[in-house]
């Protein structure tokens, strides 16, 4: 049988970022969140409600600004561009992405799609 590993600590802010051991949960009391650490560096919230969807703005090889329709929680966001996970944009608010390259509309338009956690 095997043990699992539970690590609390009294605030989310003081759960580290990195030295993780990949299956451990960690629980934040302050605001009762649950990870499970994938690798040595990331962690995943468990639980939270999330939503995806394709995102809002014009694609037009210009516009690099898309919405949600919804508020995000920051840094967890993953933007999909044609299926593929996209990691050249910035979170320019709770609910709107900039894009470092503006997506193309010549016959074939791309396909802007973000899954996120809410923002509660």
């Amino acid at each position: 049988m095997a043990t699992i590993q539970v690590k609390r600590y009294k605030f989310e802010v003081d759960m580290p970022n990195s030295g993780l051991k990949p299956g451990e949960f960690l629980l934040a009391l302050d605001t009762g969140n649950t990870f499970i650490c994938l690798s040595p560096v990331r962690r995943k919230l468990l639980g939270a409600a999330t939503k995806t969807e394709i995102l809002t703005g014009e694609v037009n090889g210009v516009n690099r600004v898309f919405s949600t329709s919804s508020a995000y929680v920051a840094g967890e966001i993953e933007v999909y561009l044609n299926g593929l996970k996209e990691v050249y944009f910035v979170e320019s608010s709770d609910t709107t992405i900039t894009m470092d390259e503006a997506p193309k509309n010549n016959g074939f338009t791309d396909r802007i799609e973000a899954t996120y956690i809410l923002k509660s």
